[in-house]
């Protein structure tokens, strides 16, 4: 198992530290442009869509899943949802190995052609 160090448990614990502030200020939340989407689900859908389709949104949504399945008892734990009382802070990442194939075609996470353009 691969652990990775503590790098960026300041950034995590300053982000928390964010979102404790911002709860208390609902102005924070005020959003002309969604207040102009509303409810309407196939906009939102589309949005979504786009974002994931680039490199970047796969790439945050990969690293958002891996993070949350490794830390799943710790997130419960901040939401209160969870009973234990002793948890570890919400630091374990396992990076997994990359498949053959994508070693072959990719440099890092961007494929060769757009490496080679």
């Amino acid at each position: 198992m691969y652990y990775e160090d503590n790098k960026h448990t300041d950034q995590i614990d300053e982000f928390l530290a964010q979102i404790d502030e911002a709860k208390d200020d609902p102005s924070i939340f005020v959003n002309a442009g969604a207040d102009k989407i509303g409810d309407n689900q196939k906009v939102i859908e589309i949005i979504v869509s786009d974002l994931l389709m680039t490199v970047q949104g796969k790439q945050s949504l990969k690293t958002l899943y891996h993070f949350v399945k490794h830390n799943s008892e710790w997130v419960f734990w901040k939401l209160g949802i969870s009973e234990k009382t002793e948890l570890t802070p919400g630091n374990k990442v396992l990076n997994p190995p990359d498949p053959l194939v994508h070693k072959m075609f990719h440099i890092g996470y961007r494929p060769f052609d757009q490496v080679i353009k």
